[in-house]
């Protein structure tokens, strides 16, 4: 599933000629493109380490320039470049946490709103989930 994810990620990223970017308009492009993809599948399924570091590689290749080359210098660490502006930071979003955020709402939702038919199906998903737990222990 986060193939697909990876791929668009890699092809979108590719198509920018860096010579004709500046460095601020690079990191709005990360911060856009994060959004425009995959908020979907962030925001239903908790993404794995491996994903998150082949994601943030490809963030980090376009924002330092590097194209295909691996030998160049990232001149400040990624939990620097993710932290605001207002810290010293270039305020590029964290995928990870972006996530957590995202699915962290869908557990707040569940416990805090009583209305809507979404509850329901997932009560009675859990409900079926447990009691075939139950049978089979």
């Amino acid at each position: 599933m986060w193939k697909l994810i990876i791929q668009k990620f890699e092809k979108i990223f590719a198509n920018w000629k860096h010579k004709h970017i500046s460095f601020g308009r690079r990191v709005t492009l990360i911060n856009s493109f994060l959004y425009s993809l995959p908020l979907f599948y962030l925001s239903f399924f908790k993404i794995s380490k491996e994903v998150c570091s082949k994601l943030v590689g490809i963030q980090i290749r376009f924002l330092w320039r590097h194209g295909s080359e691996n030998n160049k210098i990232s001149w400040a660490k990624w939990e620097d470049v993710c932290k605001s502006m207002d810290l010293g930071g270039l305020g590029v979003t964290n995928i990870e946490v972006v996530n957590d955020v995202l699915l962290g709402r869908w557990r707040w939702n569940l416990f805090h709103r009583s209305d809507g038919a979404w509850k329901d199906v997932l009560m009675s998903m859990y409900e079926g989930w447990h009691g075939l737990l139950r049978e089979e222990s």
